[in-house]
């Protein structure tokens, strides 16, 4: 497999012609009353929804190449069949919005790592191009793909009424083994109808008291991730938003099954992901902060973390999370963790030809 960039920590930074084009147009300065960024990214969403297909499409192709550029992405890594045949995927999708991220594991920061949230009119159909680009890699060396749990998806009989979003991602590493493939929805769950997704995936797999605590209503965001050593696993990601963290009736659901400063740290979110995954050992919680420079400076003060936040904070963004486990959040000493960016724009003068 092609070698995939690993960035040391002490070495992860803009290159310094992105740099300097991100600060041309975004100076350093901030106004002293602004927008938050919540009101700030509803109107960003507000402004793509205005634009064309064609230009949402270089826009998200671009991202593409903005986060190559910055994290230092190799060319044998862009030239790739797993990333030009994402680049494919993302070319071809509908609605859709690029979010790229960084992983730090173990003090070493993972970027090759991108995701394609789309409303595609023909789901199934969507569906079926990325199982065709998933066989496509399967055919490399060195790679072993086990999609069948995609492929039982496509072949059972499915309500693509209830899924609202199909999301795509790839993860490359060093280590073949450790890249994966990605597939999820957003589906809304009806437990009437055995042919709704997320009934399905419930009744087959079963559910946690921390899964039951955190879904709290209809929509559920599922999916899988497919390694490039052939083990396929099953996520869940119930969510809690805003609205609903304020209610006494969730707050002691929580209670139970969330340190006191897990729920110190949701407060400070719009809306909070919980992530359930057998490869897991622990809780993994994906924050959607409301002010991302605040949550970062409370929640992660690692160097790392504010070097990889620099090159996106200034850009507008459709959204930001930040995923940290809870056992490290509850010990004040996270040293892992992911953050993913989702830019609604790019700089001024970037070239979106």
């Amino acid at each position: 497999m092609d070698q995939i960039l690993i960035v040391p920590a002490n070495h992860i930074s803009l290159t310094r012609k992105t740099r300097v084009v991100i600060e041309k147009i975004m100076p350093t300065c901030t106004e002293s009353i602004r927008r938050s960024f919540v009101e700030a990214a509803k109107a960003h969403g507000r402004t793509l929804s205005s634009k064309s297909q064609d230009w949402i499409t270089r826009k998200n192709l671009a991202c593409l190449d903005l986060h190559c550029d910055a994290f230092g992405i190799s060319e044998s890594v862009r030239g790739s069949r797993a990333f030009t045949g994402f680049a494919s995927i993302v070319r071809n999708s509908e609605h859709g919005s690029v979010e790229v991220s960084v992983k730090v594991e173990d003090g070493i920061a993972h970027a090759a790592r991108f995701n394609i949230f789309c409303q595609p009119s023909d789901k199934a159909g969507f569906v079926s191009d990325v199982v065709a680009f998933f066989d496509d890699v399967a055919t490399l060396d060195a790679v072993h793909l086990n999609a069948t749990p995609v492929r039982d998806i496509l072949d059972a009989s499915l309500d693509w009424s209830s899924v609202s979003r199909v999301v795509c991602g790839i993860d490359l590493r060093t280590e073949p083994g450790r890249s994966r493939l990605k597939l999820w929805f957003f589906a809304e769950d009806e437990p009437e109808r055995p042919d709704n997704l997320v009934t399905r995936t419930l009744t087959e797999h079963g559910a946690s008291s921390l899964f039951r605590a955190f879904h709290v209503h209809p929509m559920l965001l599922l999916g899988y991730d497919l390694r490039f050593d052939g083990t396929t696993a099953l996520k869940l990601y119930p969510d809690i938003r805003e609205d609903e963290f304020a209610s006494a009736e969730v707050q002691s659901r929580l209670a139970s099954v969330l340190s006191a400063r897990a729920q110190e740290a949701m407060a400070q979110s719009h809306w909070t992901h919980l992530y359930l995954s057998n490869r897991n050992t622990g809780t993994m919680l994906q924050f959607h902060p409301k002010e991302p420079d605040e949550f970062l400076c409370n929640w992660l003060p690692h160097p790392l973390a504010h070097g990889i936040h620099r090159t996106y904070a200034e850009l507008p963004l459709l959204d930001m999370v930040v995923s940290l486990p809870a056992i490290e959040l509850d010990r004040n000493a996270i040293e892992n963790f992911t953050l993913y960016y989702m830019p609604a724009d790019l700089p001024q003068n970037f070239n979106l030809s």
